[in-house]
């Protein structure tokens, strides 16, 4: 009870502040539909890669630390809408093949450093996203085989995906 990653309300607000900025980005970013003119889509390709990152980091510690997690995408922004969604859990190896898929969508569009050592503590630059995959790829394979191990399914019910094919 006292260990700090089984606390998830912190780490599903991150998630929820990355999805908002997702969200928004996108739209305030669409061809001939600037909201301003200066903020232009090679602006907001290095955020988005970094939010995605960001947002896998979240998902990755909340895997690794419970296994299955409720996996949201979408923002939410009253109380109303989260007790309407009453989203159940994913199985962590669905979430990690996910992350891993939406990395390496974006994993060329990270920046690939900061103008100053100082911006870029705690920020995510090419190298710390194909980090982010390396820990996830690892950790991913080692869940696989260890179902195998115990003999359990490998299979996705609402995709019908085989994680087999992973190992």
């Amino acid at each position: 009870p006292t260990d700090p990653n089984f606390e998830w309300g912190g780490y599903y607000s991150g998630i929820n502040y990355c999805n908002k900025v997702l969200e928004h980005g996108e739209a305030m970013t669409q061809e001939g539909k600037e909201v301003d003119p200066s903020f232009r889509r090679g602006d907001w390709l290095p955020i988005k890669a970094e939010m995605i990152a960001l947002r896998a980091l979240y998902y990755y510690i909340l895997v690794k630390s419970v296994m299955n997690v409720p996996y949201v995408t979408q923002s939410i922004s009253t109380d109303a809408e989260a007790f309407a969604s009453r989203i159940g859990t994913t199985q962590g190896v669905e979430i990690l093949c996910d992350l891993i898929k939406q990395l390496e969508e974006v994993k060329m569009q990270a920046s690939r450093n900061f103008t100053t050592k100082k911006d870029q503590k705690g920020r995510f630059t090419r190298r710390a996203v194909h980090a982010l995959l390396a820990d996830i790829y690892l950790w991913r394979g080692c869940m696989l085989q260890k179902s195998v191990a115990k003999k359990d399914s490998l299979f996705n019910d609402s995709t019908g995906e085989h994680y087999e094919r992973y190992l």
